[in-house]
């Protein structure tokens, strides 16, 4: 039976024909990963250009290893790291009296309203909750995160569980207005 594209890519290089399969099936799901810690489409695109620069010079050494975990810490390493930047080269243009810049991301205002929401939410969360909620969110079990991040699994569970319940009390007035609606203004009519 052929495998739906909706579905996470295997989990070992070998699960991958090649490269270019890997690239095409989990490219995307890379940016939206790192969107999740914040990140401007831009910027994800950009952290996710250099995780899939960095796998396709491993390729043939993750053979038996997780290409999508590893794709996933370079991505989140990446966006770090241009924050740290981002953040120096700001210090040093209000130092040098330039003013403020404004950033203005068109494709925020391009999103629909409840991954605007979602994204909003998750930026509440402390940066440790938000990257484990990050991984699970993109179908990698708590041990699997675990492994990747270098924490213990139970502290993994205990930050997943903190982010769920904070999330539920971010999203709990909004859901109140979906719910007294009936469904969401973007549903639509069941037939």
């Amino acid at each position: 039976m052929p495998q739906d594209k909706r579905e996470p890519p295997p989990e070992t290089g070998s699960g991958f024909r090649d490269f270019d399969e890997f690239f095409r099936l989990d490219y995307t799901r890379v940016i939206y990963f790192v969107r999740r810690f914040g990140a401007t489409w831009q910027e994800a695109e950009d952290a996710a250009q250099e995780a899939m620069a960095a796998v396709y010079k491993k390729w043939n050494g993750l053979s038996t290893e997780n290409p999508r975990g590893y794709a996933r810490t370079v991505a989140e390493h990446a966006y770090a790291r241009s924050k740290v930047k981002q953040r120096r080269e700001r210090e040093s243009f209000l130092v040098s009296g330039w003013p403020n810049p404004n950033s203005f991301d068109l494709d925020d205002v391009m999103l629909r309203k409840d991954t605007r929401l979602t994204l909003w939410a998750l930026s509440r969360l402390p940066i440790e909750q938000r990257r484990v909620f990050a991984w699970a969110m993109d179908g990698f079990s708590h041990k699997q995160i675990a492994e990747f991040l270098g924490k213990p699994e139970a502290t993994v569970r205990s930050n997943y569980r903190h982010a769920r319940n904070k999330l539920a009390e971010i999203l709990a007035p909004f859901k109140t207005k979906i719910s007294s609606a009936g469904r969401r203004p973007d549903d639509e009519p069941k037939r």
